[in-house]
């Protein structure tokens, strides 16, 4: 279950009918066990924009692998 999710924009691009937007993402998930872990990594979306306003059509998301103590 996430518990906590944001997103920094780095490009924000295109015109009235679609466009991209990529950045990084960071937030905070329950494990199984019960504790917490933080995520992070990048993101990418495709937008198309329509009559109902603007829709993602694609994206992708990368985790950054965390430093594991040890």
């Amino acid at each position: 279950t996430v518990t906590e999710f944001d997103t920094d924009s780095d490009v924000v691009d295109g015109d009235d009918t679609a466009g991209y937007q990529w950045g990084t993402y960071s937030g905070t998930v329950l494990t199984p066990d019960g504790g917490e872990e933080t995520i992070q990594g990048k993101f990418m979306w495709i937008l198309r924009h329509n009559e109902n306003g603007w829709k993602v059509v694609a994206d992708i998301w990368n985790s950054t692998p965390l430093s594991r103590g040890g």
